[in-house]
């Protein structure tokens, strides 16, 4: 029997100083790396952000998984861009009866960005990328 373990990234979220608002991420779990574009308007604190990047991984049922999450944030400015990073780990593990399943909602990866005013920093800006797990022995 296989585990199939699938992570959504289900929104970015802002907290902290408006540093601007052309937001990139490239986001990647269990080292499948996946880009993700903001429009404009996407990096203003207090606001939550949909966004839909999945991953598939298929694992042993019956056993505890973790799966690294790495994430380059950045908001593109026209001198100096700002950028940061957000790492994590999610966990879950997989049932071992066929058809089963298990998951977990809202899981949250935390980083922030820094913006560079060239000779000093400015505000910081704290994104978090919120998550879902699911997994079903099959």
């Amino acid at each position: 029997m296989r585990c199939q373990i699938r992570i959504t990234l289900t929104a970015i979220s802002h907290a902290g100083s408006d540093i601007g608002d052309d937001w990139s991420y490239r986001v990647s779990v269990g080292g499948q790396p996946r880009r993700v574009i903001n429009g404009q308007g996407d990096g203003t604190p207090g606001r939550r952000y949909p966004v839909r990047r999945r991953w598939t991984f298929y694992r042993e049922c019956g056993a505890p998984h973790s799966f690294d999450v790495q994430a380059r944030l950045k908001e593109d400015d026209l001198f100096f861009s700002d950028t940061g990073t957000a790492n994590g780990t999610l966990k879950i593990s997989c049932p071992n009866v066929p058809g089963m399943q298990v998951g977990a909602n809202n899981l949250p990866i935390m980083g922030s960005v820094t913006e560079d005013l060239g000779f000093t920093s400015g505000g910081t800006n704290r994104v978090t990328l919120h998550f879902n797990i699911g997994a079903m022995c099959i």
